[in-house]
């Protein structure tokens, strides 16, 4: 005969407040989706009510994360990701006409990036400090130790936190390294060099936290674009795909890559080297 399984006796309370937040965050993702499938609404997603969604948001979604990382860590992360910050971004991308630069368009969009960077780091700060994640020598700012007479706030012990967590804490500390290396590459049309400078650091920076994980190579193969006739792409595509875990998509992008470049040389053989620039003149006379 099976033993009734006792649950402490304040684990419904905190199921029921779980819930709850999960529910809050569902109502503000539908006004969300409200406001963004207006037909003006890349004017409509700067406006205070919008900002105010996102922010609750946000905040919600955080709380999940850390009240059961196990059952609602993951999920919360994209919620977190694709209806607080990547949703914005990509309607900004679709509207770029719209803005100019020091425009108040161009302004909010920089904003809108900047809060994104400053919470993902936020984020790594506060995995580092719950569940003694060890990024040290990994990232660029790692938690340092507080003297222990400033300590208001005791977080667990190593030894008494869950394999699972550590293991979904450390890899969300990963997601977010990636993370933070897409909003600066988002970046890089409005802040330039140093925007693509800083979001590879932050893809090597994942690479080097898991190496076996492919998704930052991808990431770098379209970082890096046309350079040098896609060879810096194509190796990093070809790096994801032979990674532990690879990134599927990588495999469509090395196609797009070698068919563009295939119909590239095509184009290359019916012309004239005379009507070529001089360094491709160089470069047929060689080949």
């Amino acid at each position: 005969m099976k033993k009734a399984v006792v649950k402490p006796p304040d684990a419904k309370p905190e199921l029921d407040k779980i819930k709850r937040v999960y529910r809050a965050a569902v109502d503000t993702i539908k006004r969300l989706d409200d406001i963004t499938k207006q037909k003006k609404s890349y004017k409509e997603i700067f406006s205070a009510d919008a900002i105010g969604l996102r922010g609750k948001l946000r905040d919600y979604c955080e709380r999940l994360m850390f009240y059961d990382p196990v059952e609602y860590g993951r999920k919360a992360e994209e919620l977190l990701w694709r209806k607080v910050f990547y949703d914005i971004i990509q309607l900004m991308k679709q509207n770029k006409k719209h803005m100019r630069p020091g425009n108040s368009m161009q302004t909010a969009f920089r904003t809108h990036l900047a809060a994104a960077e400053g919470f993902y780091h936020h984020l790594i700060f506060k995995l580092q400090k719950e569940y003694h994640v060890d990024v040290c020598g990994l990232v660029d700012c790692h938690l340092l130790p507080e003297p222990r007479s400033h300590k208001k706030h005791h977080p667990q012990k190593r030894s008494d936190i869950d394999p699972a967590v550590h293991e979904w804490a450390m890899r969300a500390c990963h997601r977010c390294l990636v993370y933070l290396g897409d909003l600066a590459r988002y970046a890089q049309d409005i802040e330039g060099l140093k925007s693509v400078i800083l979001s590879e650091r932050c893809y090597y920076q994942a690479i080097a936290l898991y190496p076996t994980y492919g998704m930052p190579h991808n990431q770098l193969g379209t970082l890096v674009g046309t350079k040098h006739y896609n060879c810096e792409a194509a190796y990093h595509y070809m790096r994801c795909l032979l990674c532990t875990n690879i990134f599927e998509g990588a495999s469509g992008n090395l196609q797009r890559l070698f068919e563009k470049n295939r119909k590239r040389y095509e184009e290359l053989s019916k012309v004239s080297p005379r009507d070529l620039p001089p360094e491709l003149q160089r470069k047929h006379l060689s080949i």
